[in-house]
């Protein structure tokens, strides 16, 4: 199942990113949708073709293969069970998940250790700014608005 995420501004110009070619950003962005709140993924590479790149005449292992290179690569590929998996590392911190969203029923990659929750913010109700003309106030302590009558 596909699922809407967003794109922060700072990924066009990451170093990490600029390094990829424009398939390869293009296919990163589209596995994101793929991906489930934790950031995993079944290993699908001809999918992927077909669902993100079907009018690109390129070779979809080739592109693949630029997203696990180097010593940060933008997804990992892992075995679980006999079946294949990918992960795209720093997921969750750079995704705001929706909390309708289930959690995820792929396997986590070996050595994975799950993201520290995020931090509670406080909960507001709407503007709480003191209003400037306070009506029952007026009424109580007179008007002081400098008129003198």
């Amino acid at each position: 199942m596909l699922r809407i995420r967003t794109i922060k501004p700072d990924f066009f110009t990451s170093e990490s990113v600029l390094d990829l070619s424009p398939l390869a950003r293009l296919l990163f962005i589209g596995l994101w949708t793929e991906a489930d709140r934790e950031g995993r993924l079944r290993w699908r590479p001809k999918t992927w073709k077909y669902r993100f790149l079907p009018a690109d005449n390129c070779q979809i292992l080739d592109v693949v293969d630029e997203l696990l290179a180097g010593d940060k690569p933008s997804i990992v590929r892992y075995a679980h069970g006999g079946a294949d998996y990918a992960y795209i590392p720093g997921f969750p911190k750079h995704q705001v998940i929706n909390n309708r969203e289930t959690n995820s029923t792929l396997p986590p990659p070996p050595d994975y250790e799950p993201p520290p929750p995020p931090e509670e913010k406080p909960k507001t109700r709407g503007n709480r700014r003191k209003p400037k003309f306070d009506p029952i106030k007026h009424l109580i302590e007179g008007a002081d608005d400098g008129d003198k009558t």
